[in-house]
């Protein structure tokens, strides 16, 4: 097989991993969104808990093709845990903010990888509407972290 010709597998591995880590952000999303103070952060939270709801309900219609949003193939535990306990012991929108975009630079580079490997154009045209979606939410984030009254 050439280096730009399409492996299906491959294609197939890629998204089905891209499907589990948005179901995962948008769990960890709307917990913190239930935490935090600050309105402004608790809807950009709950917005994008949503953006990546439907990215994962995209990605797993073209995985299983038409009808199949919302069938999941794999197991996703609840975000919660330790990671949730450490960042909400520190009782600030500030600490949610970090991680937050510790998290997003995470997605960031498994979407590049994803975005560098030979792909359909139609799924090509997917992931980078979803990597688009997700740099301009690291942007508002970021603003946030100037915002006045964040603790």
């Amino acid at each position: 097989m050439s280096r730009d010709a399409i492996d299906p597998q491959i294609v197939m591995n890629t998204l089905k991993h891209l499907a589990d880590d948005c179901r995962e952000r948008a769990l960890g999303f709307g917990e913190y969104a239930a935490y935090v103070s600050m309105p402004a952060l608790q809807r950009l939270l709950w917005a994008n808990a949503e953006e990546c709801r439907a990215a994962a309900a995209e990605l797993e219609m073209l995985i299983n093709g038409p009808g199949a949003a919302g069938q999941r193939r794999g197991t996703v535990a609840p975000h919660g845990g330790a990671e949730l306990e450490h960042v909400l012991r520190r009782n600030s929108d500030r600490a949610v903010l970090e991680e937050c975009l510790r998290g997003q630079e995470g997605m960031r580079y498994r979407y590049e990888r994803a975005l560098s490997m030979p792909m359909p154009t139609g799924i090509r045209r997917a992931l980078q509407r979803h990597f688009s979606g997700m740099l301009r939410y690291a942007d508002k984030i970021r603003a946030l972290r100037l915002a006045p009254g964040l603790h």
